[in-house]
Protein backbone atom coordinates (compact mmCIF):
# COMPACT_ATOMS: atom_id res chain seq x y z
CA UNK A 1 0.00 0.00 0.00
CA UNK A 2 2.95 2.21 1.24
CA UNK A 3 4.52 1.69 -2.62
CA UNK A 4 1.92 2.52 -4.56
CA UNK A 5 0.57 5.68 -2.54
CA UNK A 6 3.84 7.41 -1.82
CA UNK A 7 3.81 10.80 -3.42
CA UNK A 8 7.67 10.76 -4.41
CA UNK A 9 7.67 7.40 -6.10
CA UNK A 10 7.08 7.06 -9.85
CA UNK A 11 8.88 4.44 -11.23
CA UNK A 12 10.90 1.14 -10.52
CA UNK A 13 7.52 -0.50 -9.08
CA UNK A 14 8.20 -4.02 -11.31
CA UNK A 15 12.25 -3.95 -9.79
CA UNK A 16 10.36 -3.97 -6.10
CA UNK A 17 8.71 -7.01 -6.85
CA UNK A 18 12.35 -8.97 -8.08
CA UNK A 19 13.28 -7.73 -4.39
CA UNK A 20 14.23 -10.69 -2.49
CA UNK A 21 12.30 -9.55 0.86
CA UNK A 22 9.44 -9.00 -1.13
CA UNK A 23 9.48 -12.00 -3.25
CA UNK A 24 9.49 -13.17 0.41
CA UNK A 25 6.64 -11.51 1.84
CA UNK A 26 4.93 -12.90 -1.16
CA UNK A 27 5.44 -16.20 -0.91
CA UNK A 28 3.85 -16.12 2.38
CA UNK A 29 0.82 -15.33 0.98
CA UNK A 30 -1.22 -18.46 1.40
CA UNK A 31 -3.80 -16.66 -0.89
CA UNK A 32 -2.83 -16.67 -4.28
CA UNK A 33 -5.61 -14.73 -5.88
CA UNK A 34 -4.28 -12.23 -3.15
CA UNK A 35 -0.51 -12.54 -4.61
CA UNK A 36 -1.79 -12.50 -8.00
CA UNK A 37 -3.85 -9.02 -7.27
CA UNK A 38 -1.26 -7.32 -5.22
CA UNK A 39 1.21 -8.37 -8.35
CA UNK A 40 -1.33 -7.16 -10.89
CA UNK A 41 -1.63 -3.52 -9.17
CA UNK A 42 1.58 -2.92 -8.66
CA UNK A 43 2.38 -3.96 -12.36
CA UNK A 44 0.02 -1.15 -13.27
CA UNK A 45 1.57 1.19 -11.95
CA UNK A 46 4.65 0.00 -13.34
CA UNK A 47 3.06 0.39 -17.15
CA UNK A 48 -0.45 -0.28 -16.93
CA UNK A 49 -3.53 2.44 -17.44
CA UNK A 50 -6.55 3.90 -15.57
CA UNK A 51 -8.73 1.62 -18.31
CA UNK A 52 -7.08 -0.82 -18.18
CA UNK A 53 -7.30 -0.84 -13.64
CA UNK A 54 -10.90 -0.71 -14.22
CA UNK A 55 -11.17 -3.53 -16.66
CA UNK A 56 -9.07 -5.55 -13.82
CA UNK A 57 -11.27 -4.26 -11.27
CA UNK A 58 -14.24 -5.62 -12.86
CA UNK A 59 -12.67 -9.05 -12.91
CA UNK A 60 -11.55 -8.46 -9.33
CA UNK A 61 -8.01 -9.02 -10.55
CA UNK A 62 -6.79 -5.96 -8.66
CA UNK A 63 -6.98 -4.11 -5.57
CA UNK A 64 -9.32 -1.52 -5.09
CA UNK A 65 -7.64 2.16 -5.08
CA UNK A 66 -7.99 4.76 -2.84
CA UNK A 67 -8.31 8.08 -3.79
CA UNK A 68 -4.85 9.48 -3.95
CA UNK A 69 -3.55 5.65 -5.39
CA UNK A 70 -6.08 6.35 -7.93
CA UNK A 71 -5.17 10.10 -9.12
CA UNK A 72 -1.39 8.95 -9.01
CA UNK A 73 -2.32 5.83 -11.60
CA UNK A 74 -3.76 8.65 -13.97
CA UNK A 75 -1.15 10.64 -13.78
CA UNK A 76 1.47 7.81 -14.56
CA UNK A 77 -1.31 6.83 -17.13
CA UNK A 78 -0.94 10.09 -18.85
CA UNK A 79 3.04 9.82 -19.18
CA UNK A 80 2.82 6.01 -20.26
CA UNK A 81 0.40 7.88 -23.04
CA UNK A 82 2.91 10.63 -23.98
CA UNK A 83 5.96 8.09 -23.97
CA UNK A 84 3.81 6.22 -26.50
CA UNK A 85 3.29 8.72 -28.77
CA UNK A 86 6.60 10.01 -28.67
CA UNK A 87 7.88 6.70 -29.65
CA UNK A 88 5.34 6.16 -32.32
CA UNK A 89 6.91 9.64 -33.50
CA UNK A 90 10.02 8.66 -33.52
CA UNK A 91 9.70 5.45 -35.43
CA UNK A 92 7.95 7.16 -37.87
CA UNK A 93 4.30 5.71 -37.76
Amino acid sequence: QRLISHPKIHNGFVDVLKLPSVRATLDKLDDNNKRAALIKTVELFAYGTVREYYALKEKGEVWTLNDVQLEKLRMLSVVSIARGQIEKFHSGE
